[in-house]
Protein backbone atom coordinates (compact mmCIF):
# COMPACT_ATOMS: atom_id res chain seq x y z
CA UNK A 1 0.00 0.00 0.00
CA UNK A 2 1.01 3.55 -0.60
CA UNK A 3 1.48 6.02 2.19
CA UNK A 4 -0.14 9.42 2.42
CA UNK A 5 3.07 11.21 1.42
CA UNK A 6 3.41 9.13 -1.74
CA UNK A 7 -0.25 9.65 -2.68
CA UNK A 8 0.10 13.40 -2.15
CA UNK A 9 3.25 13.43 -4.31
CA UNK A 10 1.46 11.53 -7.09
CA UNK A 11 -1.53 13.88 -6.90
CA UNK A 12 0.73 16.94 -7.18
CA UNK A 13 2.52 15.37 -10.16
CA UNK A 14 -0.80 14.65 -11.89
CA UNK A 15 -2.06 18.17 -11.19
CA UNK A 16 1.13 19.63 -12.66
CA UNK A 17 0.75 17.45 -15.77
CA UNK A 18 -2.86 18.59 -16.21
CA UNK A 19 -1.80 22.22 -15.82
CA UNK A 20 0.89 21.80 -18.49
CA UNK A 21 -1.67 20.21 -20.81
CA UNK A 22 -4.11 23.08 -20.30
CA UNK A 23 -1.34 25.59 -20.94
CA UNK A 24 -0.38 23.85 -24.19
CA UNK A 25 -3.98 23.93 -25.40
CA UNK A 26 -4.13 27.65 -24.54
CA UNK A 27 -1.03 28.29 -26.60
CA UNK A 28 -2.52 26.33 -29.49
CA UNK A 29 -5.67 28.42 -29.29
CA UNK A 30 -3.61 31.61 -29.40
CA UNK A 31 -1.76 30.30 -32.46
CA UNK A 32 -5.05 29.56 -34.19
CA UNK A 33 -6.33 33.03 -33.31
CA UNK A 34 -3.14 34.60 -34.72
CA UNK A 35 -3.54 32.68 -37.97
CA UNK A 36 -7.18 33.73 -38.22
CA UNK A 37 -6.14 37.35 -37.70
CA UNK A 38 -3.53 37.01 -40.44
CA UNK A 39 -6.11 35.58 -42.84
CA UNK A 40 -8.52 38.39 -42.01
CA UNK A 41 -5.84 41.01 -42.65
CA UNK A 42 -4.95 39.46 -46.02
CA UNK A 43 -8.64 39.46 -46.90
CA UNK A 44 -8.99 43.10 -45.80
CA UNK A 45 -5.99 44.00 -47.92
CA UNK A 46 -7.65 42.33 -50.89
CA UNK A 47 -10.88 44.23 -50.29
CA UNK A 48 -8.98 47.52 -49.96
CA UNK A 49 -7.26 47.05 -53.31
CA UNK A 50 -10.19 45.44 -55.13
CA UNK A 51 -8.16 42.33 -56.01
CA UNK A 52 -8.38 38.71 -54.96
CA UNK A 53 -6.13 37.61 -52.10
CA UNK A 54 -3.32 36.18 -54.26
CA UNK A 55 -3.01 39.37 -56.28
CA UNK A 56 -3.37 41.50 -53.15
CA UNK A 57 -0.32 39.86 -51.56
CA UNK A 58 1.81 40.85 -54.53
CA UNK A 59 0.29 44.29 -54.67
CA UNK A 60 0.82 44.93 -50.96
CA UNK A 61 4.33 46.31 -51.36
CA UNK A 62 3.40 48.22 -54.50
CA UNK A 63 0.76 50.14 -52.55
CA UNK A 64 3.52 52.01 -50.74
CA UNK A 65 4.91 53.21 -54.05
CA UNK A 66 1.61 54.61 -55.22
CA UNK A 67 -1.06 56.84 -53.74
CA UNK A 68 -3.00 54.04 -51.98
CA UNK A 69 -0.66 53.84 -48.98
CA UNK A 70 -3.51 54.61 -46.56
CA UNK A 71 -4.94 51.09 -46.72
CA UNK A 72 -1.54 49.52 -46.18
CA UNK A 73 -0.87 51.76 -43.19
CA UNK A 74 -4.29 50.97 -41.77
CA UNK A 75 -3.65 47.22 -42.00
CA UNK A 76 -0.24 47.70 -40.36
CA UNK A 77 -1.68 49.69 -37.48
CA UNK A 78 -4.47 47.13 -37.00
CA UNK A 79 -1.94 44.28 -36.97
CA UNK A 80 0.22 46.11 -34.44
CA UNK A 81 -2.75 46.82 -32.18
CA UNK A 82 -3.85 43.18 -32.36
CA UNK A 83 -0.31 42.02 -31.53
CA UNK A 84 -0.25 44.31 -28.49
CA UNK A 85 -3.58 42.94 -27.27
CA UNK A 86 -2.45 39.33 -27.75
CA UNK A 87 0.86 40.03 -25.96
CA UNK A 88 -0.88 41.63 -22.99
CA UNK A 89 -3.36 38.74 -22.80
CA UNK A 90 -0.52 36.21 -22.83
CA UNK A 91 1.35 38.07 -20.11
CA UNK A 92 -1.73 38.25 -17.89
CA UNK A 93 -2.44 34.57 -18.49
CA UNK A 94 1.09 33.63 -17.50
CA UNK A 95 1.06 35.81 -14.38
CA UNK A 96 -2.28 34.32 -13.35
CA UNK A 97 -0.92 30.79 -13.75
CA UNK A 98 2.23 31.69 -11.80
CA UNK A 99 0.12 33.03 -8.93
CA UNK A 100 -2.01 29.87 -8.94
CA UNK A 101 1.08 27.68 -8.89
CA UNK A 102 2.60 29.65 -6.02
CA UNK A 103 -0.57 29.48 -3.94
CA UNK A 104 -0.87 25.72 -4.58
CA UNK A 105 2.73 25.17 -3.53
CA UNK A 106 2.26 27.24 -0.39
CA UNK A 107 -0.92 25.38 0.53
CA UNK A 108 0.75 21.99 -0.07
CA UNK A 109 3.61 22.80 2.28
Amino acid sequence: MRGNAERARLARRRAAALARRAQRSGIGALGAASFALFAALVSALGEATGMDSAAAIGAGGAMLLYEYAGGYVLVGVAAFAAAVVITVACMRYREKNMRKTQTKEESDE
